[in-house]
């Protein structure tokens, strides 16, 4: 079968058992982690197969969309308070404990509002419950599993032809690249066997632009926190943040020229309807 069908039946049991994890307490860096993950991923094989319209995961997504945003910023501070550790501008000592006083704190309130926002969707645990029995009962359909595969490969047709024909990268349009980018991949993953080469330059691209959006982040949290002229720990900052953006437009470039297929010139790219032979290879195993 060309769908990793063990994967579909994980995604739903293991987004509930990290709901209820962070539900009871539990907003350890590594929980928050894993909920953010499997939310995205439940979120984007509910869309790859076209079952986002159906009634019970329209209302699961519904649910589960404010979780997700809200581990997001418990997410943010803990990479924020990681960054800022690691920073080493001389005589600047007293605003780096600032900052991390206040990222600390933030991450406390933070955690405390995914706790509560988890625990009032408690309700999407019983529709994961729903949408598993229905998948496990429609996985013993061939019929089914074909539709789902054709599903999957159209929806990797769609994203790569529309990182393709991307505009131009600059810090205005990259982030959002990111995150077509990431959401190829979640779709890829749920191919078997999967394109582990195209995966992992995926996750290598999608990674260098979030670590410059990170730094951004944490640009704007210590211009507002830290007021003093001249301070050198935002100096630093800005410039990890320049250098971020260098490295991930640069690999961003170089991910898409290896996706496209160019002329001799290097200046004309194949129309979508002609994808590069390893996004078609992935194509192939999903809608085999």
């Amino acid at each position: 079968m060309s769908l990793a069908l063990e994967q579909l039946q994980a995604h739903p049991r293991k987004l509930r058992k990290s709901l209820k994890t962070i539900a009871k307490g539990d907003v350890s860096p590594s929980s928050v982690h894993d909920l953010r993950t499997r939310t995205r991923k439940v979120e984007a094989m509910l869309k790859a197969l076209q079952l986002d319209s159906r009634r019970n995961e329209k209302k699961l997504l519904k649910l589960v969309k404010p979780v997700r945003k809200a581990a997001g910023k418990v997410r943010d501070a803990d990479v924020l308070t990681q960054f800022t550790a690691r920073l080493q501008a001389a005589g600047e000592n007293d605003c780096r404990v600032e900052l991390l006083q206040h990222l600390g704190s933030e991450r406390e309130r933070f955690a405390r509002k995914l706790q509560k926002t988890a625990s009032q969707a408690s309700p999407a645990t019983s529709r994961l419950k729903r949408t598993s029995n229905w998948i496990d009962k429609k996985l013993k359909q061939d019929a089914k599993i074909q539709t789902w595969s054709s599903d999957a490969a159209a929806l990797v047709l769609k994203l790569s032809s529309e990182l393709r024909d991307w505009p131009n990268f600059n810090r205005a349009n990259i982030h959002e690249f990111r995150i077509k980018a990431k959401q190829l991949r979640y779709a890829l993953q749920m191919a078997d066997p999967k394109n582990d080469r195209l995966i992992e330059q995926l996750r290598d691209v999608t990674d260098h632009i979030g670590e410059w959006h990170d730094w951004g982040e944490l640009a704007s949290r210590a211009g507002k926190q830290l007021d003093h002229r001249g301070c050198k720990l935002l100096q630093e900052i800005q410039s990890r943040v320049e250098s971020k953006l260098a490295e991930a437009l640069e690999l961003a470039n170089q991910f898409r020229t290896k996706m496209l297929s160019a002329g001799k010139s290097g200046r004309k790219r194949r129309s979508s309807a002609n994808p590069n032979l390893v996004v078609l290879e992935s194509v192939s195993s999903l809608a085999a």
